[in-house]
């Protein structure tokens, strides 16, 4: 619990000192997921869920852990709002998280940027850590 204040606390001082221009054209691969309290690491490796923020400012691309989803989004005063997710229907081990990744995302409403890492936060408490990647 100390360790995700920690981290939590340096996340929002270097938001402060160096938070990138929006999140349009950007990408993440998830580190946590909290919902209802607990919080879960996501898997290592290809079933680890993403998104992607595209270069049309409306539109987010991903991987759910085991669907692939598309969702639209907008962003005002570090307030993002995540609406109409759609994703296919495969069958996979790691639904579970991918059920509580969805429903967190689809409730966000506040997000803390910076060049590494992106927390976003639902008015319940529940978040989503991720960490940045670059696309080739």
């Amino acid at each position: 619990m100390k360790r995700r204040a920690l981290l939590v606390g340096m996340l929002l001082l270097t938001s402060v000192l160096a938070a990138p221009q929006g999140l349009t054209n950007t990408h993440w691969e998830l580190v946590s997921v909290k919902a209802g309290g607990v919080t879960s690491l996501a898997p290592g490796g290809l079933a680890r869920p993403r998104v992607g923020f595209q270069r049309d400012a409306s539109t987010i691309l991903g991987f759910g852990g085991c669907n692939a989803y598309r969702a639209g989004f907008s962003v005002e005063n570090k307030r993002l709002r995540v609406k109409d997710i759609i994703a296919t229907k495969v069958a996979c081990a790691h639904l579970e998280l991918e059920s509580k990744f969805f429903a967190v995302l689809g409730k966000a409403s506040v997000f803390v940027a910076t060049p590494g890492t992106l927390l976003v936060s639902s008015q319940d408490g529940d978040s989503l850590l991720f960490t940045r990647i670059r696309m080739q």
